[in-house]
């Protein structure tokens, strides 16, 4: 009789799991579905990538990680702000607190970035069109890429040009990573995250492995100014995963490119921007 009665809360269980599993897949797929077939409209002539992206990230909440190709690596014409945009009238606000508490000379204006491109220029004209036409239609313009979804982002990836190493290096696996609020409850910016990201001593290890060097540098943008509200920890996941699910929760996208101080040295430096 007991061991019926164990048998029987062991496929109780197990049930039970295979319930979960299949209730977090229906989930997901109509979490996918529901960013995908959002409609669509830009009508954008000779744009740069950057402001095409800029109306997805902001008036459509779309979530956006670029990987770079080989064949782009010559230009910055793809570059694209990777944090939602903050408010005009809060940035100024948060920029006078910094003043008066000693910690912010607020000399960098609170107005947008405008991503201005020389050579490669887009065009796009759509209509209420669901995102993945869209998107198919970006790919084909840009040319050497894909795309597909992960974890709620969007992931634009090479598939003529790809630098084996960056490729590697989103592989990786990743034990920890974690950037918590303070004991006070104060939250940390989103500029943050990317100092925590080349901390981790998986990156270390892979750079100095692969001979890669990270700038340090980023051009300044107000929205590095937004702070987290939330805690992020995650463990045992790819470095892609990680990027993935981080800017699920900040939103906005991350970029994965070589760094123009690569031009003309004798070393690779690579950039991540988040």
């Amino acid at each position: 009789m007991k061991k019926m009665k164990r048998k029987l809360k062991h496929l109780i269980a197990v049930f039970t799991v295979l319930i979960s599993i299949g209730v977090l897949t229906v989930l997901s797929q109509s979490n996918n579905s529901c960013i995908i077939e959002k409609k669509i409209t830009l009508k954008m002539n000779n744009e740069s990538l950057g402001n095409i992206f800029h109306k997805l990230i902001d008036n459509y909440d779309v979530a956006i990680g670029f990987e770079e190709s080989t064949f782009d690596a010559i230009h910055n014409d793809y570059l694209y702000e990777v944090n939602v945009p903050i408010d005009y009238e809060d940035c100024l606000t948060d920029c006078r607190k910094g003043i008066a508490i000693g910690k912010d000379s607020c000399s960098s204006s609170c107005e947008q970035r405008v991503f201005n491109t020389k050579e490669k220029k887009i065009s796009i004209n759509v209509k209420n069109e669901p995102l993945d036409k869209v998107l198919d239609e970006i790919v084909l313009k840009l040319q050497y890429y894909k795309w597909d979804l992960n974890n709620g982002v969007i992931n634009i990836y090479p598939i003529i040009g790809v630098n084996e190493r960056y490729r590697d290096l989103l592989k990786i696996k990743i034990k920890n990573f974690s950037l918590l609020l303070n004991e006070k409850g104060e939250t940390n910016r989103v500029s943050k995250i990317r100092e925590e990201i080349f901390k981790l001593p998986e990156v270390k290890e892979f750079l100095k492995t692969k001979n890669l060097f990270f700038s340090g540098s980023r051009i300044f943008s107000p929205n590095l100014r937004i702070g987290l509200k939330e805690n992020l920890m995650f463990s045992d996941l790819t470095l892609k995963e990680l990027l993935n699910k981080i800017t699920n929760i900040k939103r906005g996208g991350w970029i994965l490119k070589r760094s123009i101080l690569s031009n003309g040295g004798n070393h690779e430096f690579v950039e991540i921007d988040i």
